[in-house]
Order: structure tokens, then C-alpha cells, then sequence
């Protein structure tokens, strides 16, 4: 009965693990270039504004700022690029020209 209880308990620990991602699709639009990157610890979905900075650090885009969530994206807009990251997958659009 003991070790009933105790495959029950892990399995309610490990619930939302598919809530977890430890990669994210980034997508240079100035060259069509597509890359999946392996983030150095697991984000949450849908992303929250601290997780999405922190993909927005990772990711090796060239466009980085305060993000400002705006419909399904958090997304930053600066002089001459922007960065558009997706609330719902974390997937990245990076385009350096804007």
C-alpha cells in the first residue's frame, strides 16, 4: 500500500512537466534562416515576461530591450530591429533591419 502512495505522490510532483520547454525555434527573417536552440534551463508555457527575457538572452538575436507583451508576442522594437517572442511556444522572430 506504501509503495502505491508513493508512485501516486511523484507522479501529482512531476504534473505539469509537459508545461515545460527546454527549446525554442528562432527565426532570422532578414535571411530566412531557422535555428532550434537548447535553453540552459526550462521555460514555462504560455511565457511569462521574466521567461521571455530570458529566451531573448539566449537566443543570439542581435535586437534586445525591455519586452512589452502585445497580443500572443512579447516583443521589443528598437532602432533598426525587432524581436517578437510567442506567448503560447516561446518560438522567436528576430529581425535585425526591423
Amino acid at each position: 500500500m506504501a509503495f502505491v502512495a508513493l508512485i501516486l505522490l511523484s507522479s501529482c510532483i512531476f504534473w505539469d512537466s509537459d508545461d515545460l520547454y527546454t527549446t525554442a525555434w528562432i527565426n532570422f527573417d532578414e535571411d530566412g534562416l531557422t535555428v532550434q536552440i537548447n535553453l540552459s534551463r526550462p521555460v514555462t508555457l504560455p511565457v511569462d515576461e521574466d521567461d521571455a527575457t530570458f529566451i531573448m538572452m539566449e537566443c543570439g538575436c542581435a535586437c534586445q530591450g525591455d519586452l512589452e507583451l502585445a497580443d500572443d508576442y512579447w516583443q521589443y522594437h528598437g532602432q533598426g530591429c525587432s524581436i517578437r517572442i510567442e506567448v503560447s511556444t516561446g518560438d522567436v522572430k528576430c529581425c535585425p533591419s526591423g
